[in-house]
């Protein structure tokens, strides 16, 4: 799982970061997963490569704004795909709880694959750093963002109230949190 949702996209970022830097304009796009967001029960493997490659993700838009070369990471969530009927179930899982919860998950897959197609050009073209495909990928950032646990460092550091980065935005690190302390 690592190797191919992982270490390939940094393997092959690493040999085209030179023609990327040459080319004026250019932009790395790498697609992560809901699962890059959120990590839920059983499935350790697939959520720690995802997570990994966002984690990539952001450090490349950290290191290279000043070459001209955008970043962006895609975090799709409830494409209609061959994605469920495809999956794994993991070892131990008993095949009718396995058979469920493909079920349940297929229940999800609810926008065409057009469509998130075109949203992930249209977030490329405006250069966003991250783009949000579906309502399952954008419910867990926002409840993982408001609901984090009273014991993150961030509510910690910055409790809930009003912040000067933005009303409704939360900190997502420690860093961002001291920066945006109550005012």
């Amino acid at each position: 799982m690592m190797r191919v949702n992982f270490r390939a996209p940094l393997m092959l970022t690493h040999l085209l970061l030179p023609a990327l830097k040459a080319s004026p304009g250019s932009h790395l796009v790498n697609v992560s997963s809901l699962f890059g967001l959120v990590a839920p029960a059983g499935q350790s493997a697939y959520a720690a490569s995802k997570f990994a490659l966002r984690g990539l993700t952001e450090v490349l838009r950290h290191e290279l704004p000043q070459s001209g070369v955008g970043v962006t990471a895609v975090h799709p969530g409830g494409i209609r795909t061959r994605i469920a009927s495809s999956a794994r179930a993991g070892s131990g899982v008993p095949m009718a709880e396995a058979m469920a919860g493909q079920r349940d998950f297929e229940r999800l897959l609810t926008m065409d694959a057009a469509e998130a197609a075109r949203i992930i050009v249209h977030g490329v073209e405006n250069r966003r750093n991250r783009v949000l495909v579906g309502w399952s990928a954008k419910v867990p950032t926002s409840s993982q963002d408001c609901c984090r646990p009273r014991t993150d460092p961030c509510w910690r550091a910055c409790p809930p109230r009003r912040w000067r980065c933005g009303d409704d935005e939360r900190p997502s690190s420690l860093l961002h949190a001291r920066a945006c302390r109550r005012g």
